[in-house]
């Protein structure tokens, strides 16, 4: 079967989904919110036949060797499950926007949605509510780790917190080169290796304090590099060369920075 008759097949049954819940609970609701919850359901739905949890434990499991086994030893398992939240958000946010967009590219989603009243500002909040369960899919692991370990539970909710914040982040990182590459069917070729390469590269496995000092001014301008340290600093026990006012203010500047570029989309819309 093509992949565009399974993509109809399963439009079809979100679409007899959406008309009950519209008819048994979402009568009055403003017609926008209709449309974002539209995308929302939609983009769940098929998250989650592309998902498989067998890779992702596979893929955290092979990761936590690496970090655990080969370098830092049993001592580094806590900074790892620690980087985890912001990592799993950023690539998330990132690796999701680029499958979803060549998604719909490859089905021809794009021209409905072109000739829909759905604006793209209410496309990218659908995706934005519909990757917050994935979210918590990626990090139930090193959740379940965190909560064996001498970390405090009311750490816990910063950590989510900063994880979304990773996923906003990934996901206006790879919304702002999505328009310089051509064609869009190869968008995730180009985005992958450029969002893994700067969540390497940032120090979010481990501290800033660790760089040498002439390197410090250079990471600081990776948008990752204040969620690792403020990750840290929320886990406990961990003292930061940022202090919290520096953190939050290259947060707010990166998320203005790639807002700004992300908002001219708007001018071109799913075009």
């Amino acid at each position: 079967m093509r992949l565009r008759d399974i993509y109809w097949r399963l439009m079809e049954k979100y679409w007899r989904l959406y008309v009950l819940l519209r008819k048994l609970f979402l009568r009055r609701l403003p017609d926008r919110v209709y449309r974002i919850i539209g995308v929302a359901s939609m983009q769940v739905i098929l998250w989650w036949r592309r998902k498989s949890l067998l890779g992702q434990l596979f893929g955290f499991l092979l990761g936590m060797l690496f970090f655990v086994g080969f370098w830092g030893g049993p001592t580094l398992l806590r900074d790892y499950l620690i980087a985890s939240f912001i990592a799993g958000g950023w690539s998330l946010g990132s690796s999701s926007v680029a499958r979803i967009l060549e998604w719909d590219w490859a089905t021809g989603q794009r021209e409905v949605y072109v000739a829909s009243p759905l604006t793209f500002s209410e496309y990218l909040l659908g995706i934005l509510i519909s990757l917050i369960p994935a979210l918590l899919f990626e990090i139930w692991l090193p959740l379940a780790l965190i909560l064996m370990m001498d970390i405090s539970i009311s750490s816990i909710p910063w950590l989510f917190t900063l994880a979304l914040i990773s996923l906003v982040l990934g996901m206006l990182a790879t919304l702002a080169i999505a328009p310089h590459v051509k064609p869009k069917s190869r968008l995730s070729i180009v985005t992958n290796p450029v969002m893994n390469f700067i969540l390497m590269l940032s120090p979010v496995f481990y501290p800033l304090s660790l760089t040498p000092w002439p390197m410090r001014p250079l990471l600081l301008l990776l948008p990752v590099t204040p969620l690792g340290e403020a990750a840290r600093i929320a886990a406990g026990g961990y003292m930061s060369v940022l202090s919290p006012l520096d953190i939050v203010f290259l947060l707010s500047f990166w998320i203005a920075v790639l807002t700004l570029a992300v908002s001219s989309l708007h001018k071109w819309g799913f075009e």
